[in-house]
């Protein structure tokens, strides 16, 4: 979240840890829109093909090195008027005018996608996506509750192995050396499959791509 009031800005988590200090590029771009404002959205350092690199945030927390930009997608007050009654379509709509305005490179607009939300997820998992978020753009904001106005759609990854157990030659007498042979290479199967499950994984945690909001 970011706020705007007279010129000073503040920006800070849902349970109001501020990020000021570690975050300061943003808060400088936060600090030239020139009205009073909330804005919600998501601070990033894009990676490759566009994605969003996860560890990079983390390690930007210590480094202080990475292009930091800040990806918004609601605006809730502007100028002494609250807007969550608006409809969240009404809402994007007067946020792209102030960010198009501003046209600072540190803060992006997040566009959507109306309607074409099976194809959306079919390019998300194409791509390599996280997931994407679902919006109804006719909703107004409805703050710390849940609905089915937003959703959070994930792409899921499987990826199967075979369990299996070995036995020694000759340390059973009912298991022959053409059952131990067999374990042995299930043994190689498995090795190889959950290696891969796992290669995937650190390759999701390095790199958490982008959802479209």
């Amino acid at each position: 979240m970011a706020q705007v009031q007279n010129g000073k800005a503040d920006i800070y988590s849902r349970n109001k840890l501020s990020f000021n200090e570690v975050y300061a590029p943003i808060l400088k771009a936060v600090e030239k829109i020139p009205h009073n404002v909330v804005l919600d959205g998501e601070i990033i350092i894009p990676g490759a093909r566009g994605k969003s690199d996860f560890q990079a945030l983390q390690n930007y927390k210590t480094t202080r090195k990475g292009n930091l930009t800040y990806v918004v997608f609601d605006l809730l007050y502007l100028d002494g008027h609250s807007l969550e009654d608006l409809t969240l379509l009404e809402r994007k709509e007067l946020l792209k005018q102030l960010v198009d305005k501003l046209d600072d490179p540190a803060i992006k607009f997040s566009a959507h996608v109306e309607e074409k939300g099976i194809q959306q997820f079919g390019k998300a998992r194409k791509s390599g996506w996280e997931g994407v978020i679902a919006k109804n753009g006719e909703s107004v904001y409805a703050e710390g509750a849940r609905s089915l106005n937003w959703l959070k759609v994930k792409v899921l990854n499987r990826q199967e192995a075979v369990i299996c157990g070995f036995t020694a030659p000759g340390a059973a007498a009912r298991i022959s050396a053409p059952s131990s042979l067999v374990s042995t290479k299930m043994a190689s199967c498995i090795t190889s499959a959950i290696a891969a499950a796992v290669s995937m994984k650190q390759a999701s945690k390095t790199s958490t791509p982008n959802c479209n909001r």
